[in-house]
């Protein structure tokens, strides 16, 4: 049965100036360890994304199985149907692959984006939130390559406290360098450059893409302020598969635990930001 597409029609002639597209690869249902959970975390992704104080954006969502969520039926977004022939067949426990399967689908909502005739792109996990100044941010400042969100929060999902990242119980470089869902690509550029792409960056690893960009001559505008929030404890982290690096799994335990031992909950001001308080 084939996702049903309740989204916009947008089309080339009627795109928007500077229209800017977030890309959100979903795992299938086969390998989902809870498939309502899935939904739930895409759910509150939606409603952050939705929220923005800039509406100059659009929302694809890459998915193999129906999406029984009212927020797909916005205008504003709109699923891609990932055919057969395109799909990666493999078992849950894979990490490299799990990691391939959501790169090739960002590189379809990517296709999919400049079709609409996007500016910006951002590839945005499906269990992270998304502060409503985003948009507004990116647009007003107009990044002539990308921009990367250096800071931001981490949460654990079970208890909704945060710390601060980078921070000093996050000993990261930058929200960047730790959590995916924080880099956002000019397609103008990206189209122009080929091989140099920072689309060709990114699938190296999102945590070396402003560092490598700025060795390409291409620097990312970093943006300073918390515009994300990393959820831990969604119980559909990929980096909590066992086949990932040890030390990786450990690190993560390491902040779920310093999280709930120095971390605090958001003001309702922050709770608002990202979609989570509707009052």
């Amino acid at each position: 049965m084939e996702p049903e597409n309740h989204g916009s029609s947008i089309t080339p002639e009627g795109a928007i100036e500077d229209l800017f597209v977030f890309g959100i690869p979903l795992v299938p249902r086969s390998r989902a360890a809870n498939w309502q959970r899935v939904l739930d975390n895409l759910q509150a992704t939606l409603q952050s994304i939705l929220q923005q104080k800039d509406q100059n954006f659009h929302c694809l969502i890459a998915v193999e199985d129906p999406i029984p969520l009212p927020e797909v039926k916005n205008p504003k977004v709109t699923l891609v149907t990932i055919e057969e022939v395109q799909r990666l067949n493999f078992g849950r426990d894979n990490y490299e692959l799990a990691n391939k399967d959501a790169a090739l689908k960002r590189a379809i909502l990517r296709t999919h984006a400049n079709e609409l005739g996007a500016t910006y792109f951002m590839g945005t996990d499906a269990d992270d939130l998304i502060s409503n100044r985003v948009v507004a941010f990116t647009r007003s400042q107009k990044p002539e390559y990308g921009a990367a969100i250096t800071r931001g929060y981490v949460m654990d999902s079970q208890t909704g406290k945060c710390l601060p990242v980078p921070g000093k119980h996050v000993r990261v470089t930058g929200f960047d360098t730790y959590c995916g869902t924080s880099i956002i690509m000019n397609l103008m550029f990206n189209a122009a450059k080929g091989s140099g792409s920072l689309a060709q960056l990114w699938d190296t690893g999102h945590n070396l893409v402003r560092a490598a960009a700025i060795e390409n001559s291409t620097p990312l505008l970093e943006l300073n302020v918390p515009l994300g929030i990393y959820m831990l404890n969604s119980g559909e982290n990929i980096s909590k598969l066992e086949s990932n690096a040890p030390r990786l799994r450990l690190f993560e335990k390491h902040i779920v635990e310093n999280i709930n031992r120095y971390g605090s909950p958001l003001a309702k001001a922050q709770l608002m930001e990202f979609g989570l308080w509707s009052g």
